[in-house]
């Protein structure tokens, strides 16, 4: 299954600390959880998560409710039932700038002054790793990091994570066989082509096409979803019938239904 949550993600690292004094682990995110998990072990599935959002709250969450743990960046897709992918990146994670030391003092002091003098492009970046809110890696391996996101732009969609996340992502979309959307647009240009390259991929066993559940805030979001999936030509190789499953009222919605729309459609699907 496959998940994309939009969450706006500013001023994040002490957003979440005073979020978490209000909500003490009981999100959406953990209730989601709850249910998918539920699910996976009757029917014995596995269970693949993509986001574009930037934040941690996903992961967290998985791993408070899953036990499932980020210790570095190939804990994502080596968990043994789930796998999670952050293709925007993450506000967690830092690419390695290289022939530059970690200088001494906050990050506020030295941070704005590498920013403003070099571009991503115009710096040496190596690989990626799981990072603190200051930008210390992990391992410490006192160097300096560079935030480790990509901004999308019209008609421009590029990825920010490791090249090993792409290609065991690739993997895993041609064995999905039903996918939910969770404040998705379906603008991602990038990550459209694997969708469709995927079903090119024959799997023995595997239904094809996907069976879909859209869920947004509004009518016209799922509109603008399914009008986005057809614009690109992938709805009708990918998807039985894009029109039968929306839910319209967004994630909270999704979740204060009882989780009866859930459920069904992970049980019994559209057939």
């Amino acid at each position: 299954m496959l998940l994309s949550v939009t969450i706006f993600a500013s001023r994040y690292w002490t957003a979440k600390t005073v979020w978490r004094e209000v909500h003490h682990g009981i999100t959406n995110h953990a209730t989601l959880l709850d249910e998918i998990e539920r699910w996976r072990v009757e029917k014995q599935e596995k269970v693949c998560f993509v986001t574009f959002n930037y934040d941690t709250m996903l992961e967290e969450a998985m791993a408070r409710f899953l036990r499932l743990g980020v210790r570095d960046m190939d804990s994502y897709y080596t968990w043994e039932n789930y796998s999670l992918f952050k293709l925007h990146g993450s506000l967690n994670w830092g690419r390695i700038v290289e022939g530059v030391k970690r200088m001494a003092g906050a990050p506020s002091q030295f941070y704005p002054h590498l920013m403003k003098s070099a571009t991503p492009d115009k710096l040496a970046l190596g690989g990626y790793l799981v990072c603190d809110p200051d930008m210390r890696p992990t391992p410490d391996i006192g160097g300096m990091l560079y935030p480790a996101l990509s901004i999308p732009v019209e008609k421009k969609d590029e990825f920010s994570c490791p090249y090993e996340h792409i290609d065991v992502l690739r993997t895993i979309l041609p064995r999905i066989t039903k996918m939910i959307t969770i404040g998705w647009r379906a603008s991602e240009e990038e990550f459209l082509k694997m969708l469709l390259a995927s079903r090119m991929v024959k799997v023995a066993g595997i239904r094809q096409p996907m069976e879909l559940l859209v869920v947004t805030g509004t009518k016209e979001g799922a509109e603008q979803t399914v009008m986005n999936l057809a614009a690109y030509g992938v709805n009708q190789d990918l998807f039985s019938d894009p029109d039968r499953a929306r839910v319209t009222t967004g994630f909270s919605g999704l979740i204060t239904d009882g989780l009866e729309t859930l459920g069904t459609f992970l049980r019994k699907g559209l057939y």
